[in-house]
């Protein structure tokens, strides 16, 4: 009995205490899976990208482990099949996940007609045309293209 007398004498305290350990096991199997392969790796990043931009073109560009986390980039396009699309890359890191964005192209502007996709970047066949598109690309000091 009196046990049941400690009890009702420190509810709060025990109450506390309890809440504690279900915060702490909850906290321990919500930790996110280690990602071992690199098929893994690239569906985890394909399926946040599509979930941030749903009708966006999503293309891996790169997939590399680096010590314990993987390193995923991937090309993301908005408005892919329009004359001045928005292109950047998505460079993220597993896990925990994080990304950075890195803008493609800026100041694009038309004054022609597009005639196919490539046409927008300057390498369609139709492009000889005169397509007028004029754009920016970003330059990235260090890197290749």
């Amino acid at each position: 009995m009196d046990f049941f007398k400690w009890l009702e004498r420190n509810k709060v305290i025990v109450l506390i205490g309890l809440l504690l350990v279900v915060f702490l096991a909850l906290g321990f199997s919500s930790q996110p899976p280690a990602v071992r392969e690199r098929e893994s790796a690239i569906d985890f990043v394909l399926k946040e990208a599509s979930g941030a931009y749903p009708n966006a073109s999503i293309r891996v560009i790169n997939a590399a482990r680096e010590g314990e986390k993987w390193r995923v980039d991937v090309k993301i396009a908005l408005d892919a099949h329009s004359p001045c699309p928005r292109v950047f890359v998505r460079k993220y890191e597993l896990l925990p996940m994080f990304f950075r964005e890195e803008q493609l192209m800026k100041n694009c502007t038309v004054s022609g007609t597009i005639i196919v996709g490539e046409d927008a970047l300057g390498v369609g066949r139709s492009s000889g045309r005169g397509a007028g598109v004029r754009y920016s690309l970003i330059q990235r000091r260090g890197g290749s293209g």
